[in-house]
């Protein structure tokens, strides 16, 4: 994907802050430990680390992290697709937010998705008792945190001469996210849901609290006006508070 506006490869601004390489260079070595682990060492670490259904006696908590940080030990271009959305919108986000609040948008959007996909495990709303292992959740965390942050924004969709606007591809990307939900209706399918989903609800759970901030400040405020009351006198009495 590309900006049609900006510096950089295909007129996107795509220089990776220091946060945003790290990221990168972190999910392709740890990639590359796992294929080695996993084909070379024969280590199963499928069931310690991956992301097991909760009532398949193999999930573990430790799962909701690990699983996230891994990918399926295949080679495959989902794997690809998670790097280039880390490459092209992770230095994006983190600018537009600063590297502090990026990081805990980012965490509550995964916390969020972590949480859902466990309770809707556990209630038995997930059919398809799959295990899970990738940056679904991230990725689409990201998309969500860029298009809808400045939707007016053009996307290129490379390699079609195509532009769109960012909000609607964070909006087909929420709403693609919906329908391969419910048809799959796995861990994968919740995960990659519930990351837009808490993208979504960082964004505007801000104006939120702003309202009810500001909302709080204001009874405040008629609370302390209203311990003082105003007495009118008479032609020789002056206005008093007590």
């Amino acid at each position: 994907m590309q900006r049609s506006q900006g510096s950089g490869f295909g007129g996107f601004n795509n220089r990776l802050t220091p946060l945003a390489k790290n990221t990168l260079i972190a999910l392709v070595a740890i990639y590359v430990v796992q294929i080695i682990l996993i084909h070379w060492l024969h280590l199963p670490i499928q069931r310690w680390l991956y992301l097991w259904p909760v009532h398949s006696g193999s999930w573990m908590p430790w799962q909701l992290i690990t699983s996230q940080a891994l990918n399926y030990d295949s080679f495959s271009l989902g794997v690809l697709f998670d790097w280039m959305m880390v490459y092209f919108f992770a230095g994006q986000v983190e600018r537009m937010f600063t590297t502090r609040k990026y990081i805990k948008a980012m965490a509550f959007a995964l916390a969020v998705a972590a949480v859902a996909t466990v309770l809707l495990d556990l209630v038995g709303a997930l059919a398809n008792p799959t295990i899970f292992v990738g940056q679904r959740a991230f990725t689409i965390a990201l998309i969500a945190f860029f298009g809808l942050s400045i939707p007016h924004a053009k996307i290129m969709l490379f390699p079609l001469p195509i532009e769109i606007k960012a909000s609607w591809v964070a909006w087909g990307s929420g709403f693609l996210a919906l329908i391969y939900f419910i048809i799959g209706r796995d861990l994968g399918s919740s995960m990659g849901l519930f990351g837009w989903v808490g993208a979504w609800a960082w964004l505007n759970g801000g104006d939120t609290v702003s309202k009810l901030k500001n909302r709080k400040k204001k009874s405040d405020h008629e609370k302390e006006i209203s311990r003082f009351t105003v007495h009118q006198g008479g032609r020789d009495d002056d206005e008093y508070i007590h």
